[in-house]
């Protein structure tokens, strides 16, 4: 996925899937997260808000597909892409690490 690529929300919600199946949960946080790889994720109650995280990057998938992307800069934001790409190769087909 390059820097100028509008995000691929089917993708994003592959990957929290596969965060949420092969992740740990984090009890700590006020809702329910899941972290895998360095990546946590989280929905809101109802489930219409979805939010990939590290401690860098945000990326917030809302209701009708439209997302919120929040980052200080290219490096942590291309950085943040290539994990979640990793994350959604090397968990299909039910590997696991």
């Amino acid at each position: 996925m390059s820097l100028d690529e509008k995000i691929d929300v089917k993708f994003v919600l592959h990957v929290l899937e596969k965060i949420v199946t092969h992740g740990h949960r984090d009890e700590t946080r006020e809702f329910p997260t899941h972290q895998l790889e360095g990546i946590f994720a989280s929905s809101d109650l109802d489930g219409y808000n979805v939010v990939l995280f590290n401690e860098y990057v945000s990326l917030t998938i809302q209701f009708h597909s439209k997302y919120v992307f929040e980052y200080n800069n290219q490096r942590e934001r291309l950085l943040f892409l290539e994990k979640l790409e990793h994350i959604q190769r090397a968990y299909s087909n039910n590997k696991q690490k």
